[in-house]
């Protein structure tokens, strides 16, 4: 009896490691994570337009005068990768622009009061937009759903978005960078209170938007 049982036992002794062998195994894990490309927005050149000291007698009396239409600042958009974004403008003085420039009321941004009378407005143009070296066009969109168009100023509340220069369609950059020109319109000196200084009061914000 013995010897059957050492028999028995070599014999399990034997198998058991062809047995783990078989029934073992080991997992391997993938992992990692996908995130969106993140862009930042800035003003190179600085974020103040300032037109300096206005001598009141230097404005028209009965019509409004135009301080200037030029480039005033620069925007530059840049990514870690190729992205869809757009650039929504938000006017601070909504409600303040003055209506008698000849533009259209969606174009104009304000500058402010003084003594409940609406200083002015201005315009905002992207000019010479270039996205990763190249030259390109700005588009417009009433919300990121809509189909975009060629535009002239940048509307408050719309969407900017940038193409290749050949069409609507919106495409991705790494790198964009566009001069912002400023046209400033002050209403007629004849409607100004001008006993005390007026100061030109516009804020606008730019704000990234992801498609």
């Amino acid at each position: 009896m013995k010897r059957t049982f050492l028999s028995l036992a070599l014999a399990a002794t034997a198998l058991s490691p062809m047995l783990a062998t078989a029934a073992s195994s080991v997992q391997m894990k993938v992992t990692g994570t996908i995130f969106p490309a993140s862009c930042q927005i800035t003003m190179p050149g600085g974020t103040t337009v300032d037109y300096g000291r206005i001598a009141s007698g230097s404005l028209n009396q009965d019509k409004v005068t135009e301080l200037g239409n030029d480039v005033r600042a620069n925007i530059q958009v840049s990514c870690d990768a190729p992205t869809l974004f757009l650039i929504k403008p938000t006017d601070a003085r909504s409600g303040t622009a003055i209506t008698s420039t000849g533009k259209s009321s969606i174009d104009l941004y304000g500058l402010g009061q003084a003594g409940g009378v609406n200083v002015g407005a201005y315009t905002v143009t992207f000019v010479n937009p270039k996205g990763d070296g190249k030259a390109i066009n700005v588009l417009r969109l009433d919300s990121p759903e809509k189909t975009p168009a060629k535009l002239a100023e940048v509307a408050a509340n719309k969407f900017s978005a940038f193409g290749d220069g050949s069409g609507s369609e919106v495409v991705p950059y790494k790198l964009v960078t566009t001069d912002v020109k400023i046209a400033t319109y002050i209403e007629k000196a004849s409607a100004l209170p001008l006993k005390g200084e007026i100061k030109l009061d516009g804020l606008t914000t730019f704000e990234l938007v992801y498609l």
